[in-house]
């Protein structure tokens, strides 16, 4: 290793106080006043000097070490900034406003799910429905039977025509209420029908039964579809694909 030229002490550059440096090298002394280093340990850089030779303190077991070491021996000590504090806290008003209850509403539903066949009321079948519900506004279920059915699937500009019966939900009891029943044909992906409902034919095949679970977001909002939707509603679409195909001139509009 190339060694920095060694001086007197007259001729150092005493700083205002002792900085800490790892040593990086072993070195042994070649004069009775040099300081012998071992890698690893940190010793106190008391006097600089120019000429690269500096003079430090080794505290080693409680024994004090002094001497002259070569300054490309060592490497400051890093000393890490404090962690940030954390910032105040913004003054906490007495009048927040109250949370949404839609998806408090939703969350009780887990309670009350089963997973036996539907009865009279309405209910979500399983877990995996009401993660949909909650991921995407939306869940599909297949009717017992319905899975197999070898139709051909719904897709994005098809013309698809529905058996249909639309019921409200509140999302937390078992009560639904009957609003439509019918024959309902529209052209998927062209926003004849609420968001909800469109997305989840893509999903189905002809001849297959379902029912489709809408979020408010997925379905009427928070306006509705005054007199029969309130506003916030959830909506259950019990439907079977009669058909469905490309759009033509006469079923696109």
């Amino acid at each position: 290793r190339i060694w920095p030229t060694k001086f007197k002490l007259s001729q150092a550059v005493s700083d205002s106080m002792a900085e800490e440096y790892e040593v990086l090298f072993d070195w042994e002394p070649e004069n009775a006043d040099d300081l012998r280093l071992f890698a690893g340990e940190t010793l106190e850089v008391l006097q600089k000097n120019e000429h690269g030779w500096w003079y430090g303190l080794a505290d080693r077991s409680g024994t004090l070490h002094k001497g002259y070491f070569p300054k490309n021996y060592v490497k400051p000590v890093v000393i890490l900034p404090d962690a940030p504090k954390p910032p105040p806290r913004p003054s906490r008003p007495a009048d927040l406003p109250t949370p949404d209850p839609a998806p408090t509403k939703l969350m009780e539903t887990v309670s009350k799910m089963s997973l036996e066949p539907r009865g009279p009321s309405f209910s979500l079948k399983t877990c995996q429905a009401f993660d949909d519900l909650m991921d995407l506004g939306y869940a599909v279920e297949l009717e017992d039977g319905s899975a197999a059915a070898a139709g051909d699937i719904v897709a994005k500009g098809f013309h698809v025509e529905l058996n249909c019966v639309a019921k409200i939900w509140d999302g937390a009891s078992t009560v639904t209420k009957e609003f439509a029943n019918g024959t309902v044909a529209f052209v998927v992906g062209k926003n004849q029908v609420v968001s909800g409902l469109d997305a989840a034919v893509q999903k189905l095949k002809v001849s297959q039964k379902a029912t489709v679970t809408c979020s408010p977001a997925k379905a009427y909002g928070g306006a509705g579809n005054p007199p029969s939707v309130p506003p916030n509603s959830f909506i259950v679409f019990s439907v079977e694909v009669v058909r469905a195909g490309p759009a033509t001139a006469a079923t696109a509009t």
